[in-house]
């Protein structure tokens, strides 16, 4: 987790991604996003397709995408405008509610 998170959230996603099998890739760099999968490049160099059917990216503490919103990507939270995580849970809601 990033430095400076808070230990309450750090310590629920870690439990969350262990108890639900989530697999964490740290240092990737996402390569391909299709309809089915996504392809990433590891830190070592290699590139791996997972498939999936969605697709979460986290990259930090700065504003700033690595992808343009269309007409199925959106963009929210700290990828949209650095605030806090009440932020990007309202931000995830009224996306859920406008998709609905």
């Amino acid at each position: 987790m990033a430095p400076g998170s808070s230990m309450a959230n750090t310590s629920f996603l870690r439990d969350a991604f262990e108890y639900y099998k989530v697999p964490v890739y740290t240092s990737a760099k996402t390569r391909k996003i299709t309809e089915n999968s996504v392809e990433f490049e590891k830190e070592d160099d290699t590139i791996e397709t997972l498939p999936a059917d969605t697709v979460v990216t986290s990259v930090g503490y700065l504003t700033g995408a690595p992808f343009e919103a269309g007409e199925h990507v959106h963009i929210i939270g700290d990828a949209d405008k650095v605030a806090n995580l009440m932020k990007a849970v309202w931000d995830a809601n009224d996306l859920a509610v406008e998709l609905c």
